[in-house]
Parts: C-alpha cells; sequence; structure tokens
C-alpha cells in the first residue's frame, strides 16, 4: 500500500516537471509500437494517441529484421495506410511530418542511408516498396502527433528469383543484368557490352515506388554498333495524388518544364555534357525505341527531396542496333550530319538512312560528285516508308553542289514516292535528308542508294530534258526519247522569275493529254504524267496524263518559280507504245511537248521588302489604276529591329471564304468577312528579324485590307494584381500598354495611330490606350501653358532691361549737363 502511494507521488511529480519543461524535440513511443526491430510479416503501426503524445513531436523507427541475412533476397514494404504531414509547394520538404525509408545500414556495399529524403501526404491504396539491399529501415515523424496521423505497414521478404519483374529470368544467369554498382553511391550503374535482352535499366526500387532525393546516372554501352533504349515501363511523376477519381494519371511528356520534381533525361554520350536526347516525366509508354548516335548513352533519373509514395519509376531494356547491311548510314554528330565523296570511275558505292535519333529541323546530307566529263547516277536498292508524317520529313534530290530550289530534281516522301534512277545533268549531285519533327529511332523514311560515275549519255544524263530557264524562250519535252529509254525516266525543267519584283510566268503548252487534274494520285497508274508544280494557289501540282490529241493550254504561276515534270512510269519489259496514230506523223517534233513563256512583274503586289520603321502599315489594292482581275498570291517581307516583337492589327478584310482567300502572317492565318484582326508575333517565332506576308486569293477585284504593324516588347505575364505599380520604365519600356503587357517606344505615344495591341476581351474603341484623347489633349494642353509662361517671362525680360537702359541714358544726360556748368 505503502509502496503504491509512492509511486503515485513519483508520477505525480514527473507529470508537474513535464509541465516546466519549454520545448520536446522528439517523444518516444511505446515501447511496443515505437522505436523496435520488425520481424517479417509483424503488422506494425504508428502509436497509439493518448494524453502522454497527444500534440506533440513523435519520432520511431523500424529496423526490419531478415534471418539468416542472405544479399540474394530483397525486402517488401507494404504500406496499407499513410497520413503524414504534406509536402510544400516545391516538394522541398514535408510539412507535419514525414516518413523515411533508409534502404541499407552502414555496412552495406551502396546505401540511401546519407540522405534518404522523405515521403509525406497520404493514400488511398496500398503501396509497396521494394528495397535494393536486406536491410531497410523505416523512420516515422510528426510535428504535432494526433488521431490524424497514421502509419500501418507489414515487411515480408522474397528471392530476387521470385521477382522477375526486376531481375528477369535466370537471374543467377547474368548477375549483372541490372548494371555494375558504381562504389560510393547508392543507385550510380555501369552496363557493359549490353546483349539484346540482357541489360536494364531501372529507377532504384522498381517495380515498387522509387526513393525521393534521389540522383542516380545509368552508363551504358555497347561494344559495337548503336546502343538503343526500350522502354517497357514508365511512370516518373505520372500520379499527383492517389485519389483515382480526382487526380487522373498525366500522360508522359517530353518537356522539361512540365517535369519540375521528378525527371529522367537521356544523353547520347557517356556524360552530362553529351547532347541531350529527351526528357521525361509522366506516365505511359513512348512509341518509339530511343537510339543514340553511337555505342554509349547516359540516363539521369532526378527526384525532389520530398514527395508522396506513389510513383514506380521506369524500366528499359538497352540492346545493341546491329546493322547488318553493308551500306554507310548517315550518323549524327553534333545534332547534325554531313557526307561528300568523290565518285571515281567503274566504283558503286552505297549509303542509307539515318537510324539514330535526330531533333526537330534536322538536315543532314550527301555530296557527291566526280570528274567534269561524267555524271552521277542514284539507284534506289531500297526504299520504304516507316510512318507516315504528311511530308514533315523528306529526301531531296538536287541537280548542283548546293541545295539550290532551282536546280531540284525530286523531292520523295510519304506523299511522293521515290522512282528507280535518277542522274545529274553535271558532276554534281546533292542529296539532303530534312526533318522538321525529329526522331527518337531513326528516320521515317528507309532507304539504301547506290551512286556511281557514268558517262554521260543523251537522256538518261537529264542533257536532254533538264534545264533551267531564267529568261523568256521556248520549251520542247522530248516525249518521243522519253518513250525511247529502258528505264522510268524524269525531266525537269525549272522556269525561274525569281530576278523579277514579285516574278510570274505566264505558260502556253501544246500537250497530247485528255485529263487535267489536281489530284495526282489518278494519274498513277499512267505511263507518261505530266506534273507542273507552282500553279495552284494551294501549292498543290497540276497533273496532266491520258495521252490523246494535242491541244492548247495557258498557266499562270502563282509564285516566282515553276516546275515542269515530265515522267515515265514505266518498269523495264513493259510495252512503250505511248503515242496514238493520230499523234504521230513523220515529223518526230509533233511527238513532244512544245510551247513558250513570257516572264513578267505582278504590280499589284507593290514592293517585296518593305521599309524599317517602328510602325508601319500595308494596304490593299495600293493604287486603283492596277485593279486587275484574276488570282493572285503576294509575298512581302516585313524587316524588324532584332530582339523586337511585333503587333499587328487587321483591318477591313473583304474576300471570299478562307479556303481560297487569306492572308498569313509568319504562321497565323487571317481570314475575310471579320472586322478586325489584333495579334502579337513574339521574337522567338521571327527568324532572321523579318515577317513575312502572305497573300492568296482567287479573285483580286475582291481583295480589300490595311495590316498595320508596331515594334514592341511582350511582357511576361505578372504573378500578382501588383506587379503593374511595380513595373519600372526606361529603354526597355519607355511606354506600358497594360491591357496586353507590352511594351512601345515613347516617340509612337500620341501619333495619331494606335500602337498598343488590343487585347482579345476589351471592347472595340476608336482609340488604344496610346492615343487616348485624355491623355494626348492633356499633353497638348500642357505644352501650350508652358509656351504662355515662357512667353511671358520673356516680356518682363525685356521691359527690365528697357528700364534699365533707360535709368543709365538718364543719368548719363545728368551727368552730362553737372560737367558743363
Amino acid at each position: 500500500m505503502i509502496l503504491r502511494m509512492l509511486s503515485g507521488l513519483v508520477a505525480l511529480t514527473l507529470m508537474s516537471l513535464d509541465l516546466c519543461v519549454p520545448v520536446i524535440n522528439h517523444r518516444t513511443g511505446d515501447s511496443d509500437h515505437c522505436n523496435k526491430t520488425v520481424d517479417i510479416h509483424q503488422a506494425v503501426s504508428s502509436p497509439p494517441v493518448t494524453e502522454l503524445n497527444r500534440g506533440r513531436p513523435l519520432h520511431c523507427s523500424y529496423k526490419i529484421r531478415v534471418r539468416p541475412v542472405r544479399d540474394d533476397w530483397v525486402v517488401f514494404v507494404r504500406f496499407t495506410r499513410m497520413h503524414v504531414g504534406q509536402p510544400n509547394q516545391d516538394r522541398s520538404q514535408c510539412i507535419g511530418g514525414y516518413v523515411q525509408i533508409v534502404d541499407g545500414y552502414k555496412d552495406s556495399n551502396y546505401s540511401n542511408r546519407d540522405s534518404p529524403g522523405f515521403y509525406c501526404g497520404d493514400i488511398d491504396s496500398p503501396k509497396t516498396f521494394i528495397s535494393e539491399t536486406p536491410q531497410v529501415k523505416i523512420i516515422f515523424h510528426a510535428d504535432s502527433y494526433g488521431s490524424d496521423t497514421v502509419l500501418q505497414f507489414t515487411p515480408y521478404v522474397e528471392k530476387q528469383g521470385e521477382v522477375p519483374e526486376r531481375y528477369g529470368q535466370f537471374p543467377h544467369l547474368y548477375p549483372h543484368r541490372r548494371g555494375a554498382p558504381v562504389p560510393g553511391s547508392y543507385c550510380d550503374r555501369t552496363f557493359q557490352e549490353c546483349a539484346p535482352g540482357r541489360c536494364f535499366v531501372q529507377s532504384p526500387g522498381f517495380p515498387g515506388i522509387y526513393p525521393r532525393n534521389l540522383r542516380c546516372r545509368y552508363r551504358v554501352s555497347v561494344r559495337q554498333y548503336l546502343v538503343g533504349l526500350d522502354l517497357t515501363a514508365f511512370d516518373v511523376d505520372g500520379l499527383r495524388c492517389d485519389n483515382m477519381l480526382l487526380c487522373f494519371p498525366r500522360p508522359i511528356v517530353r518537356d522539361a518544364g512540365q517535369c519540375p520534381y521528378d525527371i529522367v533525361r537521356i544523353y547520347d554520350g557517356p556524360s552530362l555534357e553529351s547532347p541531350l536526347i529527351i526528357s521525361l516525366c509522366g506516365r505511359g509508354r513512348l512509341k518509339s525505341n530511343i537510339i543514340a548516335s553511337g555505342p554509349d548513352i547516359l540516363v539521369e533519373f532526378v527526384t525532389s527531396n520530398s514527395g508522396p509514395l506513389l510513383n514506380t519509376g521506369f524500366h528499359f531494356k538497352a540492346d545493341s542496333i546491329i546493322d547488318p547491311d553493308s551500306s554507310e548510314p548517315l550518323q549524327l554528330r553534333n545534332n547534325s550530319c554531313f557526307v561528300e565523296r568523290y565518285l571515281p570511275e567503274n566504283k558503286e558505292s552505297t549509303f542509307s538512312n539515318l537510324r539514330s535519333w535526330y531533333p526537330p529541323n534536322t538536315t543532314c546530307a550527301y555530296r557527291f560528285h566526280t570528274t567534269s566529263e561524267d555524271v552521277i547516277r542514284l539507284d534506289f536498292l531500297l526504299f520504304r516508308i516507316e510512318r507516315f508524317t504528311k511530308c514533315a520529313e523528306s529526301l531531296k534530290l538536287y541537280d548542283a553542289p548546293e541545295p539550290n530550289p532551282t536546280k531540284i530534281i525530286t523531292k520523295i516522301c510519304d506523299e511522293n514516292k521515290a522512282q528507280a534512277m535518277y542522274e545529274s545533268t553535271g558532276h554534281y549531285l546533292y542529296v539532303e535528308f530534312v526533318s522538321s519533327i525529329g526522331s527518337l529511332d531513326g528516320s521515317s523514311i528507309s532507304y539504301e542508294f547506290q551512286v556511281k560515275s557514268v558517262g554521260a549519255s543523251s537522256l538518261e544524263s537529264g542533257h536532254a530534258c533538264s534545264r533551267v530557264l531564267d529568261r523568256d524562250g521556248q520549251i520542247n519535252l522530248p516525249l518521243h526519247e522519253l518513250n525511247a529509254t529502258s528505264q522510268p525516266m524524269t525531266c525537269n525543267y525549272t522556269l525561274d522569275a525569281s530576278s523579277l519584283l514579285h516574278g510570274r510566268i505566264n505558260l502556253t503548252l501544246d500537250v497530247p493529254f485528255e485529263k487535267m487534274t489536281k489530284f495526282c494520285s489518278e494519274c498513277k497508274q499512267e505511263a507518261i504524267v505530266l506534273e507542273i508544280s507552282g500553279a495552284s494557289i494551294d501549292d498543290s501540282p497540276l497533273c496532266m496524263c491520258h495521252l490523246s490529241r494535242k491541244r492548247s493550254i495557258s498557266i499562270i504561276s502563282m509564285s516566282s518559280v515553276m516546275v515542269i515534270t515530265l515522267r515515265s512510269n514505266l518498269v523495264p519489259g513493259e510495252s512503250k507504245v505511248l503515242l496514238t496514230p493520230s499523234t504521230s506523223s513523220k515529223n518526230t517534233n509533233s511527238k513532244d511537248i512544245t510551247g513558250y513563256f513570257v516572264f513578267f512583274s505582278d504590280v499589284r503586289c507593290g514592293p517585296e521588302v518593305l521599309k524599317l520603321d517602328l510602325q508601319g502599315s500595308i494596304t490593299f489594292p495600293s493604287f486603283q489604276e492596277n485593279y486587275l482581275p484574276g488570282t493572285i498570291h503576294c509575298l512581302w517581307h516585313i524587316p524588324l529591329l532584332p530582339g523586337m516583337d511585333a503587333g499587328f492589327r487587321l483591318e477591313n478584310f473583304i474576300g471570299n471564304n478562307c479556303s481560297s482567300d487569306y492572308l498569313k502572317v509568319n504562321h497565323v492565318l487571317l481570314c475575310p468577312a471579320v472586322s478586325e484582326h489584333s495579334f502579337v508575333v513574339q521574337r522567338e517565332d521571327i527568324k532572321s528579324s523579318t515577317v513575312v506576308l502572305d497573300l492568296r486569293a482567287t479573285e483580286a477585284a475582291e481583295i480589300n485590307f490595311t495590316l498595320w504593324w508596331t515594334q514592341l516588347r511582350v511582357l511576361p505575364a505578372p504573378s500578382t494584381a501588383t506587379d503593374y505599380s511595380l513595373m519600372s520604365f526606361g529603354k526597355e519600356c519607355e511606354f506600358l500598354c497594360a491591357a496586353s503587357l507590352t511594351c512601345i517606344r515613347k516617340e509612337l505615344v500620341c501619333n495619331g495611330v494606335p500602337n498598343c495591341p488590343r487585347s482579345k476581351d476589351a471592347p472595340l474603341k476608336r482609340y488604344s490606350p496610346d492615343e487616348e484623347p485624355s491623355m494626348c489633349n492633356a499633353g497638348k494642353n500642357s505644352f501650350q501653358f508652358q509656351w504662355w509662361v515662357i512667353g511671358f517671362g520673356l516680356g518682363i525680360c525685356v521691359c527690365v532691361i528697357f528700364g534699365v537702359a533707360y535709368t543709365v541714358g538718364k543719368r548719363c544726360q545728368s551727368y552730362r549737363a553737372r560737367q558743363r556748368f
């Protein structure tokens, strides 16, 4: 009885002492629930909430015991409930509490014990962490413990062979399938001489939850050829919360700006200084593999210091991309590629397409040359379209040492297939691959061609039917010679009027074709096809086929260059009875396609290059006396100061529907029947400090518009409403157009032209903010007031000077009078 009373007094004394302690950093819970070693399959819950720990800090650690310890075991920690703290906005820390997973103890070969990162938030369904080592410790901390903070998990172990998602089949046969660990790091790994299916590049913990605060580097190399990555699973920051009804998985993205927390970067080489191929985050699959331009590739995986217990990481298969072909492929070097070869006589060289990744707007080329007496023949041994790009990727052949548009032989893509053989007219041939979209696994056009130097023949060399003409004259396409050749051939006549201001071509031809169409696929099966490019307002070629009696046609070009292509579609061995008896005669020239052409300037367009100024305008038609009818295509170039944006305002655009009549400003398409267009073209979209205006219309007499432009600067969007008042003015912003967040020069204010761009939601007004009547008139009134003050001051000064002069004169007269007397 006395002992019970003494123990009660001691407890009361300790409680009173607790009230005197100001702050406790960590409070340990009950020994059954906190700071203990956990056996396998033993369920663990956070300590119960009592009066001793309610509202106070709580810090617990749980070591998972595996007996006996074996390196071929991995620990599974299945989290069934978790609601601990919340990550802050940039995921740099957890607010209110956290959970840490330490993978590996101090005597482990590799461990994240120095910086394990922090998990926080809540989960709505069970999540599993799979360790890289057989030793795991769970740390649980709450700043203010209460009933709303909970953690429950159950550990268990499995052998590596029982986790095929991570180690694959027969892991004992391939001990380094997941790479060799780099000493002194937790997740850095190296892969040497990867063979197909034998190298797994994975995030730590895969296929379970990956750890926080990671910076992993995986260096992958193959013995020869190219190294490629096949993405089989990817979930890097693909889930922002665990509630699938409120937070849907976000798809995989390639923009690093959309991956502020966790990201995977892949480099074309062995180091971070190598070119960056792609940055990835999200959840999903890629449509293609990632193929480097050499035998080395680097994968970098970075995660934020804090975050939710949600995402499962990635799994790549690294393979050696073996090419059994004997041809020489284009290889990307420093984001470009170029091959130049001299072709000796009687020696053939074989080349093929770009097989590695390449960025958007890639141009790769071959330049072939031979002796001046010979020409170059190109034979396609293989041509296959791997994917359709709507001609965003193409192969161009030029009869020149450079990519001269006036000397193009053909453009080959998914909409224009290749012929069997092409020849140059001189001793140079330029082959260019162009891609505006980029690729991760090589060209969309698989090809293999053979080039060789051959002696110049009549039609095969192109001398008889491929020419570039830059002055008025006659044209003769040798249809009878084309019929006599042994292989399919292509002849090109390029009419170039670019030396004239808005040069155009008026072409008249006598053609033995019955059918004329814009749908060239309708002539695909015909033996002879005549194709004319540059003659339609939508840039589609005009095709003629189906041999018949001769008739005369007249065509006016829509641009300064018109290409006439005569093509034979026959294959060797086919019958070549192409001409009907009605077209045959003793005069072989009657079998040819003859005609004449005249170059002229389209005066309706006015000057091609407009003057450089802070503001300007263009009106169409510019003068009524040349209000000529007919289709029209005008190109104007607006020069701008370097580094400047441009604001545009289109007024009174009159025309037909947008499919036939439109004005394009760079890539902004403007249609008629809208009272006013107002928009801004930012400097990032302006190439060579020039904006191009492109007007196309089926009837020039029905087109009318006025386009104004102003050089200005677009400001970044303000984060708060007070940023407007904090805006500093100076050389960068002499006058602020607040509605559109743009800056114009002071000299454009109150000059009679509204230069501030109008916001989309603002109602139409007579004046823009830089031409507000109150502001401009107030400036004029103050200016007049200043002149009145200056005039009044000058009048007073004149009166004072006159008074002083009068006084001095009087005194001088008085002094002289006194001297006389």
